[in-house]
């Protein structure tokens, strides 16, 4: 790290000026690496990235603008402006929109970042093939926002930061943790080339093997995962930790090994067991080897606690014989619903584009249309029970679009980011017909509707259960959901090992007194149901007399 001078006079003078203002007296040697984009989600035109190293140092460096560049068409390049700050430390990196300016600042005498908004990470350009927004328009003049500031990030004895001849570098890995892990793209580097994945990697390309298993690099790994929960972490105020340094110094040995086996093992021990997060997961090594999440042996904790939840409910509806997607009793219909999902437009469409049959097996809005669809041709139905005891979560969009099926209401939910302590509440129209008309009454209200939750029905799934309850749009049965309100953010090691963390937005309920309720604890529900019943039909229809 860089040595510092203690300052004694001239107050009025900032501490970024007293340093040199210009270019740092480095040596940087630059080596044009392949990069190789793997998904169809942005078309990306550049094939190269520019890698530098500095001085002796054998960390991959990466020239903030050029980089920026590289991803364009997954990053808006041309909306960027990038300006050192005259007379000063600082390089600023900022885009506009209408009504705002979103800005980085790196000093890079201070090893300091500073944002003043979350969206400053990434003005990104729109997945081409999914589409997330469709059925969904926010009401812009009924967005809420309060709370906001400034956020500043000391990457003192964690990394440094280098200007010279008006480029600004910053370490790769950071780079990529900032600029793409809060968007779902990641880049994986094995020392030879950059591969990107939308969301994280899910083939082997031929890079299972690295050659950055040096000390150095195992320490800007390490680094990075300090970083990394004590900035973008969601639940670290919530678990009132203040400071994640203090505790990964009981791994920080095994994780600075060169020696696979011992930081692959203390990467499990500390994100899998002593965070106990269910949206944290050690997810890929860095010999690309998936960890089977379910077949972990947890401690007990909510994790353990989830899981066991959820291998009895597939043994009791074993037992009850669900293997339809829909059961009927009498005048109720009961609909078994797993994971919220959007389909890729060649999942959705055929060549004509027209709808797939299977397109239901891809996207949970033609799930629910395929199963409205023959439940109206069943006939005599008054009650529908959406069961989503067993239900992971899901995407939010997907979320959003299935509700549409039960209300006409418009949806609000509040999201709460931790950086900048910014909670904005939004307001969602619907068009469950697709007919573009988001203010007519397309939604299948001739039925009651029921929503069945358990403890393992999680994340986006324990938001619906919110959004049901907090809106009055029908009874909750069972028993109280799972919790999980954070988004989910992969982040992708120095080593190429894939973490999912609990990310920087937190999805919460807002009280009216400027207060809000976590959703991490679950959602109680309005009746109580034994889990012998779960999947019995007849005592489900007994819940609506």
């Amino acid at each position: 790290m860089k040595k510092r001078k203690l300052l004694f006079f001239l107050p009025l003078i900032s501490l970024g000026a007293l340093a040199s203002c210009g270019s740092e007296n480095i040596d940087i040697k630059c080596e044009e690496k392949d990069f190789y984009n793997k998904t169809n989600e942005y078309n990306i035109t550049s094939n190269k990235i520019n890698t530098y190293f500095i001085n002796d140092s054998k960390l991959e460096y990466v020239n903030v603008k050029e980089f920026v560049k590289s991803l364009d068409g997954y990053l808006k390049y041309d909306t960027y402006e990038f300006v050192k700050v005259p007379f000063d430390s600082v390089y600023t990196m900022y885009y506009k929109t209408d009504s705002y300016r979103f800005r980085l600042y790196f000093n890079y005498n201070l090893d300091t970042i500073s944002l003043n908004s979350a969206n400053a990470l990434g003005n990104i350009v729109s997945t081409s093939d999914t589409d997330y927004t469709y059925g969904i328009k926010e009401e812009t003049n009924k967005i809420i926002a309060e709370g906001g500031g400034e956020t500043i990030w000391d990457l003192k004895d964690l990394f440094d930061i280098h200007y010279k001849n008006d480029g600004l570098y910053i370490p790769f890995i950071l780079a990529n943790t900032l600029f793409c892990s809060p968007n779902y793209y990641n880049l994986y580097y094995n020392g030879d080339a950059y591969y990107g994945y939308f969301n994280s990697m899910n083939e082997n390309p031929g890079i299972k093997t690295t050659s950055l298993n040096d000390d150095e690099h195992r320490l800007a790994n390490f680094n990075l995962i300090k970083f990394v929960m004590n900035n973008l972490y969601g639940l670290k105020g919530y678990k009132k930790i203040n400071d994640y340094n203090t505790i990964l110094k009981d791994y920080r040995d095994d994780m600075l090994s060169t020696d696979f086996d011992k930081y692959s093992n203390a990467y499990k021990k500390f994100f899998m067991e002593y965070l106990d997060d269910p949206h944290t997961n050690y997810y890929i090594n860095s010999n690309f080897q998936r960890e089977r999440y379910t077949d972990y042996p947890f401690k007990d904790g909510f994790i353990k606690t989830q899981i066991d939840t959820g291998r009895e409910l597939n043994r009791l509806k074993e037992e009850n014989e669900i293997t339809n997607t829909i059961d009927y009793y009498d005048t109720t219909a009961i609909i078994h619903f797993d994971e919220f999902k959007t389909g890729t437009n060649e999942e959705i469409f055929d060549e004509n584009k027209n709808v797939k049959t299977t397109a239901k097996d891809a996207d949970s809005y033609y799930f629910m249309k395929d199963s409205l669809d023959k439940i109206n041709k069943h006939g005599n139905i008054k009650h529908i029970m959406l069961d989503l005891s067993t239900s992971p979560g899901g995407n939010l969009a997907a979320m959003l679009r299935v509700l549409g099926f039960i209300t006409n209401q418009d949806i609000s939910f509040t999201q709460f980011n931790i950086i900048g302590n910014l909670a904005v509440t939004g307001t969602m129209k619907l068009d469950t017909n697709l007919d573009n008309n988001f203010n007519d009454s397309d939604a299948s209200i001739d039925y009651k509707w029921g929503v069945l939750t358990s403890n393992a029905t999680y994340s986006a799934a324990n938001l619906f259960a919110s959004i049901v309850k907090n809106q009055h749009l029908c009874n909750l049965y069972g028993e109280k959901s799972g919790g999980g309100m954070c988004t989910v953010t992969p982040i992708v090691l120095g080593d190429c090992s894939t973490v999912f963390i609990s990310g920087n937005t937190l999805l919460v309920t807002r009280n009216g007194n400027n207060s809000f309720t976590y959703l991490e604890a679950g959602v109680e529900v309005d009746f109580k149901v034994d889990r012998e019943n779960f999947y019995k039909a007849e005592e489900i229809h007994k819940l609506f007399k």
